[in-house]
C-alpha cells in the first residue's frame, strides 16, 4: 500500500534506459484538497482562491500550524488522493518509481487523473533515470532534473557534470559509442584538462574542495570554497568516485 507513504523511492531500481518515466503531481495540492474534502468553510476557500500560488501555499501552511486537526485531516486526504490515483490506474508497486507527497513518478502512462477537484497533471516525461550518490537523476528531452539538490545549487552544474550525465544517457539511449565517450571524458577529468566547473562537487553544498598539500588546519582537514578557477588547486576525487566511476562501471 504505497499510497500510505508521503515519501517513497524504489531503490531496487538503480538505472533505467530508454523507457517512459512520467511524473504526475497534484495541481494546487493544498487548496484542491481543502476544496474537495471541505476542510475549510466557503469564505475561507474564496479568500484562498484569490491569492497568488505562493501566498496560498504559505497561508494554508500557517493554518495547519495553528490547527492540528486540519493538519491531520489534510494528511489523510493526501493518502486518499494517492490511493484514488494508484488504484484507478491499476498501478502495481513495480510501476511506481517514486512518491513525493503530492507527486507520483510512474513507469507507465496513467489515463485516470482527475477526481473531483483533484487533478494529477502530467508534469514531466523522462526517458532515462539513475540513482547516484543518494540522489535521483531524471533524464528528459532537453536536460537532467535532480531530486536531492536545490535548484539554486543545480545552476552551478548545468554546463558541467549535468551536461556530462545528460550526454552519457542520451548516448546510451541511441547506442552512440558511449564507451569511448565516457572513457575519454574520464581520462580528461582525471588529467585536470576540463573547465574548473566540472570539479565543483555535485552535492547539496556544491563547493570546490581544495588540495591542501602539507597545510594542516586545526580540527579541519578540508577547505571548501565557492569559486575556484585554478584546476590544479582542486581536489577532483568527489565527482569521479560518486558519478564518473559508477557510470563507467555500469558499462562493463
Amino acid at each position: 500500500m504505497l499510497y500510505l507513504k508521503n515519501s517513497f523511492l524504489n531503490k531496487d531500481i538503480g538505472t533505467i534506459i530508454s523507457r517512459e518515466i512520467v511524473e504526475y503531481d497534484m495541481e494546487s495540492a493544498g487548496f484542491s484538497i481543502c476544496k474537495q474534502f471541505k476542510l475549510l468553510n466557503e469564505n475561507e476557500l474564496c479568500k484562498i482562491e484569490n491569492m497568488k500560488k505562493k501566498d496560498r501555499n504559505i497561508y494554508i501552511g500557517l493554518l495547519q500550524r495553528k490547527d492540528n486537526l486540519l493538519k491531520e485531516r489534510m494528511k489523510k486526504a493526501f493518502i486518499l488522493c494517492r490511493k484514488a490515483f494508484i488504484e484507478s490506474n491499476s498501478l502495481k508497486d513495480e510501476d511506481i518509481l517514486s512518491i513525493k507527497k503530492d507527486a507520483i513518478i510512474t513507469l507507465k502512462l496513467c489515463k485516470h487523473r482527475k477526481f473531483g477537484h483533484i487533478n494529477f497533471r502530467c508534469k514531466n516525461i523522462y526517458t532515462s533515470y539513475s540513482y547516484l550518490n543518494n540522489m535521483e537523476f531524471y533524464i528528459g528531452k532537453n536536460g537532467v532534473d535532480v531530486k536531492g539538490i536545490s535548484d539554486d545549487k543545480l545552476i552551478y552544474h548545468r554546463d558541467y557534470m549535468l551536461k556530462f550525465i545528460y550526454e552519457y544517457f542520451k548516448r546510451m539511449e541511441r547506442s552512440l559509442d558511449v564507451v569511448k565517450y565516457t572513457l575519454d571524458f574520464s581520462s580528461r577529468y582525471r588529467e585536470g584538462s576540463l573547465e574548473s566547473g566540472y570539479y565543483r562537487e555535485l552535492n547539496k553544498n556544491s563547493k570546490f574542495k581544495l588540495l591542501l598539500d602539507d597545510i594542516k588546519f586545526y580540527n579541519n582537514d578540508s577547505v571548501y570554497i565557492d569559486e575556484c578557477d585554478e584546476v590544479d588547486e582542486i581536489d577532483k576525487t568527489y565527482n569521479f568516485i560518486n558519478y564518473i566511476l559508477p557510470l563507467v562501471t555500469y558499462l562493463l
